[in-house]
């Protein structure tokens, strides 16, 4: 694996970046040199108009290569309340509702993903092996808010409602106002604005 972010085609002079992953000698075109390298393979067998840092599996013209349809789309949680889940996740702003059937509901963030909520007996009802989560589950959801005030503000609702808050809101070193809350299962939930 060669290791270099510019490679640049000597014949049609278009340079092709690839700022996180190496570039592999055997991807690219005969006329295609790492601008940086000391050393590079050629491999005659593909030709120039078709330079790709695809693996060779996929290589091709650009053109005919489709771009990933794969996309983060939502986060589904085992809840054993159902309607405390409901609840919380509202006042956060997500309007979760029924989908599918009393057990299994779901809503969208204002970012467009969504979230799921599956209670206990649905989870059974799919896995008779299926054994609840121990809390905390190590992951954490984030919700960026638009000020600082608006951090203190949820986080006041959140606790007024009777969730747990795990910190209370402050100043993080890194520039962020920063609150986290338990959510009724357990998980924490991050509460953020830029200072």
């Amino acid at each position: 694996m060669l290791r270099s972010q510019h490679v640049v085609c000597l014949l049609t002079a278009r340079t092709l970046f690839h700022p996180v992953f190496g570039f592999s000698s055997s991807s690219l075109c005969a006329f295609a040199r790492p601008s940086t390298s000391v050393f590079h393979r050629l491999r005659p067998s593909l030709s120039c108009g078709y330079c790709t840092v695809a693996p060779p599996s996929v290589a091709g013209p650009l053109s005919s290569r489709k771009p990933p349809t794969m996309g983060f789309d939502c986060i589904g949680i085992v809840s054993k309340d159902l309607e405390k889940s409901v609840e919380f996740y509202g006042i956060l702003g997500v309007d979760i509702k029924q989908a599918g059937g009393p057990q299994h509901m779901e809503g969208t963030t204002a970012s467009g993903v969504r979230i799921m909520l599956d209670s206990h007996e649905l989870m059974k009802n799919i896995n008779e092996n299926w054994q609840p989560p121990s809390a905390p589950s190590g992951i954490t959801l984030g919700f960026k808010q638009d000020s600082p005030s608006a951090v203190d503000d949820l986080h006041s609702a959140i606790a007024k409602a009777g969730f747990e808050t795990v910190k209370e809101p402050w100043d993080a070193f890194w520039g962020q106002r920063y609150a986290t809350v338990r959510d009724p299962d357990g998980n924490h939930v991050d509460i953020f604005a830029e200072l």
